[in-house]
């Protein structure tokens, strides 16, 4: 299994980031503070844009996919970005997935 290294990114002052995210990847502001913007969101029929400051030493763990934007202030930052550790293949999955395969095909109308 292949493991994922931390990425650095040092962002000038006034820098926009546009970042692909999964879940359990962790996000870490090393130096600097960041605005970090996520994509918006409907919450009972009204549309949310969350914007989440950092500050140095700050962490943020993602939960879902998607993008987010990280804005920098006056002084810019110094980030590291850690991908999520891959997952193990679950045993039996794929005799699962077979099995409902053969399932669905022998159900044909004729």
């Amino acid at each position: 299994m292949q493991q994922r290294t931390p990425r650095p990114a040092r962002l000038a002052p006034r820098q926009t980031l546009n970042l692909a995210v999964y879940p359990g990847d962790v996000l870490h502001v090393v130096h600097g503070r960041v605005s970090m913007i996520a994509a918006p969101q409907w919450l009972a029929e009204t549309l949310l844009a969350c914007e989440q400051p950092l500050r140095r030493g700050e962490h943020w763990h993602f939960e879902r996919n998607g993008y987010v934007t990280l804005r920098t202030d006056d002084e810019g930052a110094q980030l590291m970005y850690r991908p999520a550790e891959p997952q193990p293949p679950r045993p039996g999955v794929h005799a699962w997935s077979w099995l409902w395969a053969f399932w669905r095909g022998s159900k044909r109308p004729a």
